[in-house]
C-alpha cells in the first residue's frame, strides 16, 4: 500500500453535488438557494481574511436585498454576495460532523421568511486508494492489479512562486533499504522538461517555474476582416454571416467560453441593424435596408470570455457587410460576355436609358454598392476588382468604357475590367470616387453613367508613434493609490474607426522595483498614469523609470503592432521627515555680561532635499529662558542651530541655565507625520564669572547745600557696589575731574569734603550745580573700575550787591528835558536781586531827600544798601492822601478850592511827583478870571521842591526799573 500525502496549498474546491431540474417543464421559480446541501473542500489551515467558498441566493427577479448570516460568525463571515471568509485563522478538522448553516433574509424586513443551507466542509487531501480486483473469476484473463491509484493533484498556473515549491510526497509503506523515488513523463523528462523535480530519498515532488496551461494565455478570432452581403429585399431576421474566435483556455471553463457582441456600426445611423448571437456569433439582420441611403456597414465585433462578462479578456475583429441589389422583378438581358473577359468577377451593369429622363427624375434601379480593396496587396499585378458592362448586344456601336477619375485604377475600355496595378495605401488615399461612361465610336453616350466607390481597406501595417521619446512627470511622496501622474499619448496613421488604430497602454517595466514592482497603473485607453500602490519615499527612490507601451488591435500582443516610450517620474519631496538632533544634550560656556556671542552649535539631520523648505530647520526655545537672554538663529549654510547670547548674564544670580530647544521646519509636516523625540534636545550654559567694575549707586548722587560753605565741610558719602558677591575685593576712591577744585573724597570711606568756599556765582556752576566726578577701582586681576558723578546743587543766598552801569554819567543843565539811563546788575537770584530802586548819593544840605519822599519810615542802614539804591517793592506806612471829587456841574467860583485842596493832597503825598500833574491841576483855561493855575511859580514850590542851586533847570526826572536783578536810572 502506498500513500500520496498533499503538503502544498491550493485554492478552495467547491462540489456542488446537486442534480439538474427536469428540462421537459419550466417550474414557478421560489426563491432560496442554490442547494440545500453544498460540499466545500478547504484547506487545512485558513488564514484570517481568506476567501473560501460562495454561496447562491437565487431571488426570483426581487431587487430587495439579502442579508446572510452564519451559524459560526467566530470562525466564517460571508458578504452581501455570498463570499464566504475566515473570520479567524482556521484549522479544518479531518472529520467535522457540524455542517455550516448559512440563513437568508430580506433586509427590509417585508416577510419574515427565510432560508437556510448547509455546507459540508471537508479538508482538501489526497487519499490513496486500492484498486479492487475484478470480481470476474471465470475469466481465463484477469486484468492486472494496479498497485494504486492516484486522484488528480491540482496546482494553479502561473504561481508567483518561490520556486521550487512543494506539491505532494510519495512513499512506500515497504521498507525496503537503498530506494529511490523518480518520475517519468512530460514536465519531467518530456518536454517541456524541467517543470517538476522529484526528491529521490524523500519522494517530495517540487514544482520548479511558472506554469501556464495554455502556453498562450490569449485568444483571437480567425479573421481580423469578415466580409458579408445581404440583398437590399433581406427581411429582418434574415441570416447574414457568422463569425468565430478561439481561446486556448479550458472550454469546459468559463475561462473559454466566450461571448459575442456588436461594439460599433458605420455609419451609425440607421442604427441596430444587426444583431449578433452572444454565444454562436451569428449575424442577422435586425432592420430593413435601403441601399440608396447606406451600401455597406462596417461592424466591430468583440468576443469576450468568462461568458461574455465585464471582467472577462476580449479581442476585437471588423465585419464588412455589403447591402447588394439583388434580383428584381425585371428581367435583366445581360450581354454576352467578351471573349477576352475574366471569368468570375463581379459585373457592373449600366442601368437602363428612360426615354421621359429629361422631364422625371431617373429611378434609379440600385446603387452600386462599393467596392473594397485591401491596402499593401501583395500582387500579382493587374489584379481585377470588377467588370463594368453595358446592356446593349455586342452589334451595337459600343467603342469603350471609361472612366473619370484619372487617380484610380486603370479600366479595361473593351471588356470594362477595373484592376488595380499596385499595392494601394490607405493612409494616402482612403477611397476613390469614379463614374463610368459607355460611348460609341463617335465619343457619344450610349449608356447613362454610373458611380463607383473603391474603399481602400486598411491594414494594419502602422506602428503606434508616441508624440515623445521622453516623458516626464512628477508626483510628491506619500500619495495615495490613485493620485493622478501624467498622460502619455500615442498616435496611429491606420483606421481609428478598426481595431488597426484602436490603442491600448501597459507598463512594461519599472525600475527601480521598489517597494514594489507595481508602484503605478496605467489607463490602458487613455494612457493617464496613476499610483497604485503606498509607499512612494523621495529618500529612499527620488525617481522612477517606466517603459510604456502602445500597441493597436485593442492591445492584442499577437496581432497588434507595439512601440515603446520612456517615462520618468520624479518623485518630489514633502515634509515628511522631521529634523532630529544629532544628540540629546547639548553643552556651551559664556563668560558673564557677554553679548552677540556663540556659546553652542546644534546641529541636526533632515532626510528630506536640502536647501528646502522641508529641510530648512527652525529653533525655539521653549523652556528655561523666561527672561529671553538667548535666541537660536539657523546657520544657513549648516543648517546648525546657533545658541546665542542676546541680553547680559549675570553670574552672581544665574550660575547654569538650562535650555529646552525644539527644531522644526520652515514649512509644517505632512498629514499623519508626528515629530519624534529626536526633534527636543537640552542645552546647558555654564556662566563664568569675571571681575566686574564697581559702580555707584544712584549715579549721579545729588546733594543740595548753601552757598558759601566753608572748607573742611563734610558734604556726603559716595560709595560704590562691587557686583562679584563671591570675590573678596576692597575699593579705593579717588577724584576724576573736579573743576574748582572745590571738593575732597578718602580714599577708603569715600567721605566727600571741602577744600574752598562753595559759589553759586562761580563760573564752574551751571543752573546752581556743580558736577564732580569719582573714580572707583577694586583689587581684582587685572583690576576694574568705575566712575560716579557728584552732583551739588548751591541755594543762592544775598551776598552780592547790585551794581550799577554806567558808573559815572554827565548830563547838560539847560532849559530842554534831557536824560540818560542807568541799569543795575545783581549776581543773585530772587528774591536777592531786583526789582531795584535808584537814589542820588550826593545832592546839596538844603536839598530833600528823595528816599524820604519815597519811603521815609523804612531806610535800611547804609552798611546793607548803598545810599541811593531803594527796593520799588519797600512802600512808605503812611495812610493814602484823600484828593479832592470834582463836581459834576462845577462852579467857576469852585475851581481855586478845587487846586487849593490838591495841592494840600499832594504835598501830603511822598508818591505825588515834584512838578505840575493833572492830579492836581485838572482844569486850565485861557481868559480865566483865577489867572495861571501852575504851581511851579507859587512860592510854596520854590522851598519845598528846589533841586539844584539856583538858578537851575526843572528838576531831574528818575526812573526805576524791577525784574531780574536790573534797575532803571534818569537825570
Amino acid at each position: 500500500m502506498y500513500d500520496l500525502l498533499h503538503e502544498g496549498r491550493g485554492r478552495l474546491l467547491l462540489l456542488l453535488l446537486g442534480s439538474w431540474p427536469d428540462c421537459r417543464s419550466t417550474p414557478a421559480c421560489s426563491p432560496g438557494f442554490s442547494e440545500d446541501l453544498y460540499h466545500a473542500v478547504l484547506p487545512r489551515v485558513a488564514e484570517k481574511g481568506e476567501p473560501l467558498f460562495t454561496v447562491t441566493f437565487v431571488a426570483c427577479g426581487r431587487k430587495e436585498p439579502v442579508v446572510f448570516r452564519s451559524s459560526r460568525p467566530q470562525d466564517f463571515r460571508i458578504e452581501a454576495d455570498g463570499v464566504i471568509y475566515a473570520a479567524s485563522r482556521l484549522q479544518i478538522a479531518e472529520q467535522n460532523a457540524t455542517p455550516l448553516v448559512i440563513t437568508a433574509s430580506y433586509a427590509t424586513g417585508a416577510t419574515s421568511q427565510h432560508w437556510e443551507t448547509r455546507i459540508q466542509l471537508t479538508p482538501y487531501t489526497h487519499q490513496v486508494q486500492e484498486a479492487a480486483d475484478p470480481q470476474n473469476t471465470g475469466s481465463q484473463h484477469k486484468r492486472p492489479k494496479r498497485s494504486w491509484v492516484i486522484p488528480p493533484v491540482y496546482m494553479m498556473e502561473n504561481m508567483p512562486g518561490p520556486f521550487p515549491q512543494k506539491m505532494f510526497k510519495i512513499r512506500t509503506h515497504h521498507g525496503m533499504p537503498g530506494l529511490k523515488y523518480s518520475l517519468s513523463g512530460p514536465g519531467y523528462d518530456q518536454a517541456p522538461v524541467g517543470v517538476f523535480s522529484v526528491d529521490p530519498d524523500s519522494g517530495t515532488v517540487f514544482v520548479n517555474k511558472t506554469v501556464d496551461r495554455e502556453e498562450t494565455p490569449t485568444f483571437h478570432f480567425e479573421h481580423q476582416i469578415w466580409n458579408g452581403t445581404v440583398s437590399r429585399f433581406s427581411a429582418p431576421g434574415t441570416f447574414v454571416m457568422s463569425v468565430a474566435a478561439q481561446d486556448k483556455d479550458d472550454p469546459q471553463t468559463a475561462n473559454g467560453k466566450l461571448g459575442y457582441r456588436i461594439r460599433s456600426q458605420s455609419p451609425e445611423s440607421p442604427s441596430n441593424v444587426f444583431v449578433i448571437h452572444k454565444e454562436t456569433g451569428n449575424i442577422t439582420l435586425a432592420a430593413d435596408l435601403d441601399p440608396e441611403k447606406v451600401a455597406q456597414y462596417t461592424l466591430i465585433i468583440q468576443a469576450t470570455d468568462m461568458e461574455g462578462k465585464s471582467f472577462g479578456l476580449s479581442s476585437t475583429a471588423t465585419a464588412v457587410i455589403t447591402v447588394s441589389g439583388g434580383t428584381t422583378q425585371e428581367t435583366v438581358q445581360e450581354a454576352a460576355d467578351p471573349e477576352d473577359a475574366s471569368p468570375g468577377l463581379i459585373e457592373i451593369v449600366f442601368p437602363p436609358r428612360r426615354a421621359d429622363s429629361t422631364l422625371k427624375r431617373m429611378r434609379r434601379d440600385w446603387v452600386i454598392p462599393p467596392i473594397n480593396v485591401p491596402e499593401n496587396s501583395r500582387g500579382p499585378f493587374p489584379q481585377e476588382l470588377v467588370r463594368v458592362r453595358t446592356r446593349k448586344p455586342l452589334r451595337a456601336s459600343i467603342n469603350r468604357i471609361e472612366v473619370s477619375d484619372e487617380k484610380a485604377p486603370p479600366l479595361n475600355p473593351i471588356s470594362g475590367e477595373l484592376s488595380v496595378t499596385k499595392p494601394l495605401d490607405r493612409e494616402h488615399i482612403a477611397n476613390f470616387h469614379l463614374r463610368a461612361h459607355a460611348v460609341d465610336l463617335n465619343g457619344n453616350q450610349v449608356e447613362n453613367p454610373i458611380d463607383i466607390v473603391i474603399n481602400v481597406i486598411d491594414m494594419n501595417d502602422n506602428r503606434p508613434e508616441f508624440e515623445h521619446q521622453l516623458w516626464n512627470g512628477s508626483v510628491s511622496e506619500g500619495s495615495k493609490p490613485g493620485t493622478f501622474v501624467m498622460t502619455v499619448t500615442s498616435v496611429d496613421k491606420d483606421d481609428p474607426k478598426t481595431a488597426n488604430g484602436m490603442l491600448r497602454y501597459k507598463i512594461l517595466s519599472q525600475n527601480p522595483e521598489s517597494p514594489s514592482s507595481n508602484m503605478f497603473t496605467i489607463n490602458n485607453k487613455t494612457g493617464g498614469i496613476i499610483t497604485v500602490a503606498a509607499g512612494l519615499d523621495r529618500e529612499k527612490v527620488p525617481q522612477y523609470t517606466l517603459i510604456i507601451q502602445a500597441t493597436d488591435m485593442e492591445g492584442n500582443p499577437m496581432y497588434g503592432l507595439s512601440n515603446t516610450a520612456t517615462a520618468l517620474i520624479r518623485v518630489t519631496d514633502v515634509n515628511d521627515n522631521p529634523p532630529e538632533f544629532t544628540s540629546e544634550t547639548f553643552t556651551g560656556e559664556v563668560p558673564e555680561n557677554r553679548v552677540n556671542v556663540i556659546v553652542a552649535n546644534l546641529t541636526v539631520t533632515d532626510k528630506d532635499q536640502p536647501n528646502t523648505a522641508a529641510w530648512n530647520a527652525v529653533y525655539k526655545i521653549t523652556g528655561g529662558d523666561s527672561t529671553g537672554r538667548f535666541s537660536v538663529p539657523t546657520d544657513p549654510t549648516t543648517n546648525e542651530g546657533l545658541v546665542t547670547v542676546v541680553k547680559p548674564i549675570d553670574y552672581e544670580t544665574t550660575k547654569m541655565y538650562v535650555l529646552t530647544v525644539v527644531a522644526t521646519n520652515e514649512i509644517a509636516l505632512a498629514r499623519g507625520i508626528h515629530p519624534p523625540r529626536q526633534s527636543t534636545a537640552t542645552v546647558s550654559i555654564r556662566v563664568t564669572d569675571v571681575n566686574e567694575s564697581p559702580y555707584f549707586d544712584p549715579n549721579p548722587k545729588l546733594i543740595k547745600v548753601d552757598e558759601g560753605m566753608v572748607p573742611e565741610t563734610t558734604l556726603a558719602i559716595f560709595t560704590a557696589h562691587d557686583p562679584d558677591r563671591f570675590m573678596q575685593q576692597s575699593i579705593r576712591y579717588s577724584k576724576l575731574t573736579d573743576p574748582a577744585h572745590w571738593l575732597r573724597i578718602d580714599a577708603k570711606s569715600g567721605y566727600i569734603t571741602t577744600m574752598a568756599v562753595l559759589d553759586r556765582e562761580s563760573p564752574y556752576v551751571k543752573n546752581s550745580l556743580y558736577n564732580a566726578t569719582f573714580l572707583a577701582t577694586d583689587n581684582g586681576t587685572p583690576a576694574a573700575s568705575g566712575t560716579g558723578t557728584l552732583q551739588v546743587f548751591l541755594r543762592d543766598l544775598n551776598d552780592n550787591a547790585p551794581r550799577v552801569s554806567p558808573q559815572e554819567a554827565e548830563v547838560c543843565e539847560k532849559p530842554e528835558p534831557n536824560a540818560i539811563n542807568i541799569t543795575a546788575l545783581d549776581g543773585d537770584l530772587n528774591p536777592n536781586a531786583g526789582p531795584f530802586v535808584f537814589e542820588l548819593t550826593h545832592k546839596p544840605a538844603d536839598d530833600y531827600d528823595l528816599s524820604q519822599l519815597q519811603q521815609p519810615d523804612t531806610l535800611e542802614p547804609d552798611t546793607i544798601k548803598p545810599v541811593g539804591i531803594r527796593r520799588m517793592d519797600e512802600r512808605p506806612l503812611h495812610p493814602e492822601p484823600q484828593y479832592p471829587m470834582r463836581s459834576a456841574a462845577p462852579h467857576p467860583g469852585d475851581i481855586g478850592d478845587f487846586i487849593n485842596e490838591g495841592l494840600k493832597a499832594a504835598d501830603n503825598d511822598p508818591t505825588a511827583p515834584p512838578y505840575d500833574s493833572l492830579l492836581v491841576f485838572d482844569y486850565e483855561g485861557s481868559g480865566s478870571t483865577a489867572g495861571s493855575l501852575s504851581s511851579l511859580n507859587s512860592e510854596g514850590f520854590r522851598h519845598r521842591f528846589w533841586w539844584a542851586p539856583s538858578p537851575s533847570p526843572p528838576p531831574p526826572l528818575f526812573f526805576a526799573e524791577g525784574g531780574g536783578g536790573g534797575g532803571g536810572g534818569g537825570n
